[in-house]
């Protein structure tokens, strides 16, 4: 949950911020504050800004950029137009699509 949803303020941009959350947990196989234990846990974490400790595990730098911009604090996050126009999506090469992003994951199988 985006962290301005806490604040009952909002706009588009919150679908932006589940966005990259979702893009977050598929990357990483793990739920975005899975090292949190209660939900407590988890809402002082987002509305302090801290980003999911599984951010850290994502190997791939482009990835990890996107997803970043995704959860950036509402002021600095991107729309939905701009996401679109962004290096990463634009920049799509069969290489890039079938590279593995999960250490653990074979593609030859």
């Amino acid at each position: 949950m985006a962290p301005e949803l806490y604040d009952e303020e909002y706009n588009e941009l919150v679908d932006i911020y589940a966005f990259g959350m979702c893009l977050l947990e598929l990357v990483t196989f793990e739920y975005p504050y899975c090292e949190c234990s209660n939900a407590a846990q988890i809402y002082r974490k987002v509305s302090d800004g801290e980003k999911p400790g599984s951010l850290a595990k994502i190997g791939d730098p482009e990835v990890k950029l996107f997803i970043e911009k995704c959860i950036a604090k509402v002021t600095e996050r991107l729309s939905a137009n701009e996401l679109l126009m962004d290096p990463f999506l634009l920049d799509v090469s069969d290489e890039k699509i079938f590279y593995p992003v999960h250490p653990n994951i074979n593609t030859t199988e």
